[in-house]
């Protein structure tokens, strides 16, 4: 990534804030069983071709398992439950682009509501992984309350002048709840690259549904992650139950993580 000045100045506003010296939180990346077995038995995240940087990308958010994986509906087989990858943020250094949001909803127009056509999605690109916790450390004020996505302590007095437009847009963004992106993908920093991830020497953990990973049966390719030193978190799969129930599940699972690794 080239470190420049960004037209509107939304970078230079993340640089007002002093470095927090926090570690950086781990990479996740979300997706169903049926294509994390693939993933798990190629050792990467590989990086298909995006439409929206017209190039091929391997996508990931800065902490939350925010990603919500196609289809509607309640889920009746763990084949179409979520899977949540969980690697080292270590990789952000090595990152192509980094966002404060989400590109994908951003390309859909979903943001229309409060940014202007005229800013630029690249206005948005923070450009180095040491921007990213100075702007959680700016607009949320800690790791916890970024990754709990509590949007609803922030408070623009004070925060930004009205004639910092992009930085006040980006504000009114992540404080809204838009018709078409009520979840918290809106605040969540998306993480891309235009190679394939390695899983080596990476991954961390995985989150998988306990009937592929249980007392009753384990998967041979969740032991083998297992026996690497990876560690894989089961959560409770009840068939039938809608795909919100399941990202709760993986939140939790996923706090329950951060804390023990004294991340947030």
């Amino acid at each position: 990534m080239t470190d420049g000045q960004s037209i509107h100045g939304f970078r230079e506003w993340v640089d007002e804030e002093p470095n927090p010296s926090w570690k950086f939180l781990p990479l996740t990346h979300i997706t169903k069983c049926i294509t994390g077995e693939a993933v798990i038995k190629s050792g990467n995240i590989r990086a298909s071709w995006c439409s929206v940087f017209e190039t091929t990308r391997a996508y990931f958010f800065y902490g939350r398992p925010s990603y919500r994986v196609h289809g509607d509906g309640p889920i009746k087989v763990a084949a179409a439950c979520p899977m949540c990858f969980i690697l080292d943020g270590i990789l952000l250094s090595n990152a192509s682009d980094i966002y404060a949001f989400d590109t994908g909803a951003h390309a859909s127009r979903m943001y229309d509501h409060a940014l202007l056509k005229e800013i630029p999605k690249e206005e948005f690109n923070l450009m180095s992984a040491e921007r990213v916790n100075r702007l959680i450390a700016k607009v949320f004020g800690s790791l916890d309350r970024y990754f709990l996505g509590e949007t609803d302590k922030i408070r623009k007095e004070g925060l930004v002048e009205n004639w910092q437009f992009a930085s006040s847009a980006f504000l009114d963004l992540i404080t809204s709840r838009g018709r078409n992106e009520p979840d918290d993908r809106i605040s969540a920093i998306e993480v891309s690259f235009d190679s394939d991830v390695e899983f080596v020497p990476h991954l961390k953990a995985i989150v998988v549904p306990d009937s592929i990973y249980g007392l009753g049966s384990k998967a041979p390719w969740l032991e083998e992650l297992a026996d690497a030193g990876c560690e894989v978190a089961p959560y409770k799969f009840r068939p039938g139950r809608n795909a919100d129930y399941y990202y709760a599940l993986i939140e939790a699972e996923v706090t329950d993580m951060y804390r023990r690794w004294r991340l947030i």
